[in-house]
Parts: structure tokens; sequence; C-alpha cells
């Protein structure tokens, strides 16, 4: 029986944002800068990048935990929580 979902690769995850809709260079870096400030706040490793998780299904594990933490962290710099759809 064939999977409805896909394997993905290194460059199946850099592709993430292209197709239904174009993520702009602001968005793309403050997605990245906002993930590495965490990590630092959270006294995560900041030398593994996302893809460098994706290396081993443990490394997967991590960084489902990692942004599974992150989501219920993050908010905007007055403190305010984004909204549950952003």
């Amino acid at each position: 029986m064939k999977s409805h979902f896909l394997d993905i690769d290194e460059k199946g995850f850099e592709n993430v944002n292209k197709g239904a809709r174009k993520v702009n260079k602001h968005v793309e870096l403050w997605r990245k800068n906002t993930f590495d400030d965490w990590k630092v706040f959270c006294g995560f490793d900041t030398s593994k990048s996302i893809v460098g998780l994706l290396k081993n299904e443990s490394s997967m594990k991590d960084l489902v935990d990692m942004l599974s933490s992150l989501i219920l962290q993050v908010a905007k710099k007055d403190g305010n929580l984004y909204p549950p759809m952003s």
C-alpha cells in the first residue's frame, strides 16, 4: 500500500516554501533568526541547523521536540502571543 507521506531529503526540505506560496527573504530571515535566538534562549546547541538535525531518526525526534517547544514559547516582541493560525 502506498503511503500518502513522502520521504523528505535535504533538497526537499530546502524547497518546502516553493510552490503554493512564495515567502519573501525578510520572512525567511525572521524565521531563521527567531529559531536561532530561541535556541540560545533555551541553551540548545546553536551549531546544528535544521537540515543538520534531519540526518538521523533520533535527531528528527529532537527537532520535533524543539519545534513543539518553540511553538509554545514564541511571542511577539511586546510579549503578546501570535494568532493561532499565523
